[in-house]
């Protein structure tokens, strides 16, 4: 049926958010010469019609200036609106990630699970639960075009307070997905996970590594043992210092020396030993091994 073009409604609930200028104007024209082939839904509210579906139609009908439009009448509840138009809408052109969010968002507050949501709209429920995980991301990095959705699905699971330094660096190239999934995120749950630091120096040290983090040459995981190694000399009353190289060179040469020693005790069955003098040398080398992971630069791991 077709009824006048002004006695459709438009409530504020449809999940599109923008409407690009220019492909109006190009379905304008399309409907200018064929006609509108795909009638707008509708539901019935006395003598108006609300709009279910058809947003991009009815607006390219009214820039030509067609007075009569075709519809197919719905009897939707006005609860179901809002899921006929996010179903519409995804069936036709993408929605933006923005819109997604606000629509599945208005959905999930209205009541519905991410399951009702999913069953309802067709959209894989892993799906849906990363869209609304923007939810926890800062509105100015969400519209930002720089980013991909899925970094910015990522650092929405960052701490508020560093989420625009990582967005930053992501956007300049500086920090990688891999990098950003696979050790800042998981070094950033070690650090409030932690017990040794207090709430300031966790902040401290989500900082330097939001900021200072470089897959592989400098990984988060050794930005943190370096602040829990530091944290431990400041419990033993040990203030860090400055090295120099002259320093680091006869390290390096009595190293050696002990490196010699090492390998006799290798080859030794310690069995034979007295046990208090085997148990203070286990003492010593799990000492020594936790300092050399500190200073390694992959804080112990093997890069492969």
């Amino acid at each position: 049926m077709n009824v006048n073009i002004n006695s459709i409604k438009i409530l504020n609930e449809n999940p599109r958010t923008a409407f690009d200028e220019e492909k109006l104007k190009e379905l304008a024209e399309s409907i200018k010469e064929r006609g509108i082939l795909q009638p707008l839904v509708c539901k019935q509210d006395g003598s108006e019609f609300i709009l279910i579906a058809g947003e991009r139609r009815l607006r390219a009908a009214k820039m030509i200036g067609l007075k009569e439009v075709p519809i197919i009448v719905r009897d939707t509840e006005p609860n179901d609106i809002r899921v006929e138009q996010v179903i519409e809408n995804l069936q036709r052109e993408d929605l933006s990630a923005e819109d997604k969010y606000f629509a599945f968002k208005e959905m999930r507050d209205a009541g519905m699970s991410i399951k009702e949501i999913s069953k309802k709209t067709g959209v894989n429920a892993t799906v849906i639960s990363s869209i609304l995980a923007l939810e926890n991301l800062d509105n100015n990095i969400r519209i930002r075009k720089d980013i991909d959705e899925y970094p910015k699905q990522l650092i929405a699971k960052a701490p508020y307070f560093i989420q625009q330094v990582l967005a930053d660096r992501v956007a300049s190239g500086e920090l990688g997905v891999r990098c950003l999934l696979a050790d800042v995120l998981p070094t950033f749950s070690k650090v409030e996970k932690d017990t040794l630091l207090n709430d300031d120096e966790k902040k401290y040290v989500i900082e330097r590594i939001a900021k200072e983090t470089i897959f592989k040459k400098y990984p988060a995981s050794s930005i943190l043992a370096q602040e829990l190694g530091k944290k431990r000399m400041e419990i033993k009353g040990i203030k860090p210092k400055v090295v120099s190289i002259n320093t680091l060179e006869d390290f390096i040469r009595r190293s050696k020396n002990y490196l010699d020693t090492l390998y006799e005790i290798q080859s030794t069955r310690l069995e034979y030993l007295d046990n208090s003098t085997v148990i203070k040398l286990y003492s010593v080398l799990k000492e020594i091994k936790e300092n050399i992971n500190l200073l390694l630069p992959t804080g112990g791991k093997n890069e492969s």
